[in-house]
């Protein structure tokens, strides 16, 4: 019973992350972490919006979604 346990729940696991893979958004696709993570000024700034703290700028809206 088990073999016969292995097969299906593959294909469940395959089935689910090809279905995930199909809806990943493409909005981040364009963010360059390197250069966010380069300039301390905006880390803060990102961090700041991400946690409830400031008001965001328009970039940081986007990454917070």
């Amino acid at each position: 019973m088990m073999n016969a346990l292995l097969p299906v729940s593959f294909g469940c696991l395959l089935a689910v992350s090809v279905a995930k893979a199909e809806t990943y958004p493409a909005k981040y696709d364009k963010l360059d972490i390197e250069e966010l993570l380069n300039k301390e000024d905006k880390v803060i700034i990102f961090s700041r919006c991400l946690l409830d703290d400031t008001v965001c700028s328009e970039s940081a809206l986007k990454l917070k979604g």
